[in-house]
């Protein structure tokens, strides 16, 4: 419908032609609402959700020819990767954009997911297989029972602490204490050596790599302190009287010099 048929119809038109086309189209039609559009828009919606949460409640729905995303660019374009081939996804106004979406292009993201992959270094092979980090290597016992991981020589937290086995099993202690890890209630027991932890399980489990991928923080880390850990983002808090603004562009080097940001500064 252009901007001129538009004006032809009332609000309550509009409103009934909306109604009066789903009730026609049935499961054919999926119209998917963010939480942010007006109530007129709302009330008509499968579903309401943010952006990633909507993308996937369209694949729950795959007799639908015709997904209508009201929101915007990203959020249509994210529904479309996840829909399939025989499926149409529709951003109703083709003008809606999002500034933060905008501020980088394809160029800059690609070089900022090479940095993230090089400071991290967690990124998959081309086999899926978990590439090292804070240790440089492990080995699985024939029995796939005991795991023993060699720590990489140098790593350091954020604090500037050198990354010892005691941090890492103090770190894995903590996980399977919080309750928040049910997996690791398969683990029996730790041991530490000068550079390496060996962990002990209850029965095999191949997965349990997968688990290994938990933040580690310094031994006594207090719960509610400034969050401290190794990986490529360095949390600084804001200082007073300084806008969120004013914080980002400090951690990205992007003062009054207007020096170029990079990641490692993170």
């Amino acid at each position: 419908m252009s901007e001129n048929e538009k004006t032809r119809y009332s609000d309550e038109e509009l409103q009934e032609r909306i109604r009066s086309a789903k009730s026609r189209l049935g499961s054919k039609l999926l119209i998917l609402g963010h939480f942010y559009q007006r109530d007129e828009i709302i009330c008509h919606a499968d579903y309401v959700g943010d952006s990633f949460q909507l993308a996937k409640n369209a694949t729950q729905c795959p007799d639908a020819d015709h997904i209508v995303f009201c929101g915007v660019h990203f959020m249509a374009e994210t529904a479309d990767i996840l829909s399939t081939p025989e499926q149409t996804v529709t951003l109703p106004n083709l003008s809606a954009g999002c500034s933060m979406a905008d501020m980088a292009n394809i160029d800059q993201v690609e070089e900022a997911w090479n940095q993230l992959g090089e400071i991290c270094g967690t990124k998959p092979d081309a086999d899926g297989n978990l590439i090292p980090a804070v240790a440089e290597r492990w080995e699985i016992s024939d029995d796939q029972l005991t795991y023993t991981f060699h720590l990489r020589p140098g790593v350091r937290f954020h604090d500037g602490s050198e990354v010892t086995a005691m941090d890492v099993a103090w770190s894995i202690d903590k996980a399977m204490q919080s309750g928040s890890w049910k997996a690791l209630d398969n683990i029996d027991t730790i041991d530490i050596g000068s550079d390496y932890v060996s962990i002990v399980l209850k029965a095999a489990d191949s997965d349990f790599l997968s688990y290994m991928t938990l933040a580690i923080t310094p031994e006594n880390h207090a719960d509610g302190a400034d969050p401290v850990g190794t990986g490529p983002v360095k949390y600084v808090p804001r200082r007073a009287a300084e806008s969120c603004a004013g914080a980002l562009h400090r951690l990205l080097g992007r003062g009054r010099e207007g020096g170029q940001g990079h990641l490692s500064n993170l």
